[in-house]
């Protein structure tokens, strides 16, 4: 795969190589990879979204074991996107409900219940080793980083994920929030757990980070995604933060959820590093 921040010319080197007989390119944009001087040399391999008859064998292994809803409304309300799809559904199978109408309804109400809690919305007990790692304070970068990135925000592109996510990390920390940052080799999932505990009770916050080039947005899909994982697995709230921005879609999604999902971008970003470097002078 080459991201759109590949120089053309680095392209035209591989495809030059004696030892590549084809070379199959995979990106978002055809077009900037593909002009005359390139299509000699290369194919574009176009991957479509699953159809719903795709998606009906892919998802067949969870609904033989559980309840069969109405697949069509899944397959709409998270456009096709088999990630969220799969997600969706196992969490279905799990709780008490008798229709896909009234999952997906469920999905769509603000959050009412606080603390840490599984996803069948049990109270996870202070001794199980679940609640010990999302609890767990870490430290996860000095303050060199920040500072660099502060006096230079540029870096953020820079970085790898990796980095992007421990930064997140790290600044979270700062705000008195008890974090843990997920590990490196997961498949999926939450990048961060933000716990808080006070006075009003405890509260578990799942943060995703999105490490993405200046011109590379943040669409729905993604923020509708972590809404739906937020949702099924009765998390207080969420944060999804990017070094880019997000789509109009995307903020327009979260206009009715503020107080469940927030969006922070590279300008938040900016803002939030120089006011806690601000006061640590």
């Amino acid at each position: 795969p080459f991201t759109s921040d590949l120089p053309i010319s680095s392209l035209k080197k591989v495809l030059e190589l004696p030892i590549a007989k084809k070379v199959i390119i995979v990106s978002q944009k055809p077009s900037y990879f593909f002009n005359s001087s390139l299509r000699k040399r290369g194919d574009f391999l176009e991957i479509p979204p699953l159809s719903n008859q795709e998606l009906d064998v892919l998802v067949g292994v969870l609904l033989d074991k559980g309840k069969k809803p109405d697949l069509t409304e899944f397959y709409n309300y998270f456009e096709n996107n088999p990630r969220s799809i799969l997600v969706a559904l196992n969490s279905f199978n799990q709780l008490n409900f008798d229709t896909g109408s009234e999952f997906l309804d469920y999905l769509n109400k603000p959050i009412k219940q606080s603390g840490l809690i599984d996803v069948k919305g049990d109270p996870l007990d202070s001794g199980r080793e679940e609640t010990k790692i999302i609890t767990q304070t870490i430290r996860v970068v000095n303050n060199s980083l920040i500072e660099k990135v502060n006096k230079k925000p540029g870096i953020l592109f820079e970085i790898s994920p990796r980095k992007f996510e421990e930064l997140v990390a790290e600044l979270l920390e700062k705000e008195g929030f008890n974090v843990n940052l997920t590990k490196q080799t997961r498949d999926g999932g939450k990048d961060i757990f933000v716990a808080q505990n006070n006075r009003l009770g405890n509260f578990l916050y799942y943060v995703e980070c999105k490490q993405y080039s200046r011109d590379r947005p943040v669409g729905v899909n993604l923020v509708r995604e972590l809404y739906g994982t937020i949702s099924a697995d009765r998390a207080t709230a969420g944060l999804l933060i990017t070094s880019s921005y997000f789509t109009k879609d995307a903020i327009e999604f979260t206009k009715n959820i503020q107080h469940q999902l927030s969006l922070k971008g590279y300008i938040d970003i900016k803002k939030w590093i120089s006011e806690i470097c601000l006061n640590t002078q």
